[in-house]
This record gives structure tokens, sequence and C-alpha cells, in this order.
């Protein structure tokens, strides 16, 4: 994996983000000056501004670690100033806000339209009534009443998306879910330092944080390690390690089941040990025996005998 361009990509995120917390608010943040942040919160369903104010430098600084960089940093301590539980939190697209009168972002659609990304993606209901956005490459996460499994997207335009490796008209989409029971929402970040899913049906990978690291194991669908590797590599959330893997091994468009990291790990060494003592097994079923061995050594002819062993007449 090129760790180049790993590093590159942390000092390329964007430093203003909107937020979704706890299905109940929305939190815009952004860089102000001299690595303060300002924060905006606003309630989902009223549309209003609750809350507002900043982050400073020393602040955001005392929350950094390997799994969280500055703006990371400093969603956490507007949640925890505003008094947030923090449970489920899941990144949206900007534009998600435009709509929100007193927003920093209705302002710029309306002045600066320039300044907003225009591939948002758009999720509605089966009416057309928009439910959230998430931006390009974001995910989503599926819930049927007996599976959970998240998807990354792609804009395509503003009516059609790539949910995994299937394109769908949004409101398809919207039809599908609610034909077969299912609702969706933005992925909410794990902040976990270590995870594993089933990513489609042939494959597992797991995830963890080692000392400003992440290791990371991926396997076939009978927990046979096909690769493993260190990323050196700090301020990435485990989502975005996860989505860095699936696409150097280009399985980003697979569908992402969680499962029990434990549980994998301890299945995956059963199998390993299973498989060394196959091997050994193997390598003793070609060995000859002993008995097959004197069975094929060639008995000497009495031409061949010495003359001691040749019979006195």
């Amino acid at each position: 994996m090129d760790i180049e361009k790993l590093n590159k990509a942390l000092y390329d995120k964007t430093e203003e983000a909107v937020y979704l917390v706890d299905r109940a608010v929305l939190l815009h943040l952004k860089e102000a000056r001299d690595g303060d942040y300002d924060y905006a919160v606003f309630d989902k369903q009223t549309k209003e501004k609750v809350a507002e104010g900043r982050i400073s430098e020393d602040e955001v600084l005392d929350g950094i670690d390997p799994i969280h960089d500055h703006l990371a940093s400093a969603r956490d301590a507007a949640i925890g100033a505003f008094g947030l539980d923090g449970i489920e939190v899941a990144q949206v697209g900007l534009t998600s806000l435009k709509e929100f009168p007193t927003s920093d972002i209705r302002r710029r659609e309306i002045w600066e339209p320039e300044t907003l990304p225009k591939d948002d993606i758009r999720f509605i209901d089966s009416h057309y009534n928009e439910q959230f956005r998430i931006p390009d490459g974001g995910t989503i996460q599926i819930e049927y009443p007996d599976l959970v499994v998240s998807v990354r997207c792609e804009y395509l335009d503003e009516y059609h998306t790539c949910i995994g490796a299937e394109m769908y008209h949004i409101c398809q989409f919207a039809e599908a879910l609610e034909r077969n029971g299912g609702v969706c929402r933005p992925e909410p970040v794990l902040d976990a330092d270590r995870a594993a899913w089933k990513i489609g049906v042939s494959a597992c990978l797991t995830v963890e944080c080692c000392a400003g690291s992440w290791n990371y194991h991926l396997f076939d669908d009978k927990l046979t390690e096909l690769k493993s590797g260190e990323l050196e590599i700090v301020g990435f959330s485990i989502n975005e390690v996860r989505d860095m893997i699936l696409t150097e091994n280009n399985l980003e468009r697979r569908a992402m089941t969680p499962t029990d990291y434990g549980s994998l790990m301890e299945k995956a060494a059963i199998q390993k040990e299973l498989a060394t003592v196959r091997g050994q097994s193997d390598q003793m079923a070609k060995k000859p025996s002993i008995k097959a061995q004197l069975a094929v050594k060639p008995v000497p002819s009495e031409k061949d005998a010495k003359p001691k062993d040749r019979e006195v007449r």
C-alpha cells in the first residue's frame, strides 16, 4: 500500500464537515483561524439553530490521538460542549444544511454556491421527502429486520447513485428498501481501535490500531489468510482505514457486515492451526514407511553375494 498517498490523504482531508449526532441534531464544524474551530448545532426536526461556539486550538490538540485528527478532535469537543451523548456520530454532506434558514450553508447556497460540493448524494423516501445526504464516496448503513450491512456509494447525478456495485435511481432505491422492510442512514463513525467485517460473501477483514499504526488481516470465506499488513498512519478513523484497505484490494464495492473481532480472529487461528496439521499429515503421507522401504529394497542374488554368504558345497 502506498504510504505516501495515505499521508497525503490525511493532509488533504477537508477542515469542514457536517455530522448527524444521535440522530437528533446536525453539527456544522469549520476551521476558523490559528487552529480554532467554529461550530453550530441545529435541531434536525425544527431546522432551528440551538447552539454555537468555538473550540480552541488547545482543546483540539488535547483530543488528538491515533484515531482522531484535528477535525475529529474538534467534533468530539463540540459534542461535549453542547452536552450531547455522542453515542452515534455519522458524517453527512455539507448540503444537508442548505434548507436550514440560519445555517452558514444556506447563506453560501444563495451567495457563494461555488464553495459547496455539487456531488452530495441524496437519500429520500418513496414520496421524495429528503432523509439525508452523504458526501460522494460516503457509506450508508442498511438495516433489515435480520441483517445490518454497510455499503459505499458513488455520485452519478442528482437522481442516480451507485450503491455498492448496483446503480439506482434514488426513488427506486427508496421503494426497494420499503418493500423489503429496510431502512438506511449514514454509517456511524466507529470510535474504536479494532473491528471486523464480512466483506461480500467471500472475504473477511480485521483492523486493529497498535501503537500508532494499523494492523490488518484479509481472509477468504474459510478464514484462510490472504493478506496482512501494517499501515504506519495516524489520524484516520477505523472506517477510513477499512475503506483504504478495501480499495487497495479492489473490494470497495462489496457490502460490509460487522462481525465480532475476537471471535473471527479466534476462528482464523484455529483454521491456521488445522492447516498446519493437515500440511504435516500430507508430508507424512508422501514419505514412505520403513516397511514400504524394506519391501522395495533389492535382495542380493546368489551371483552378487559375497563368498562368505554363498553355500559351501
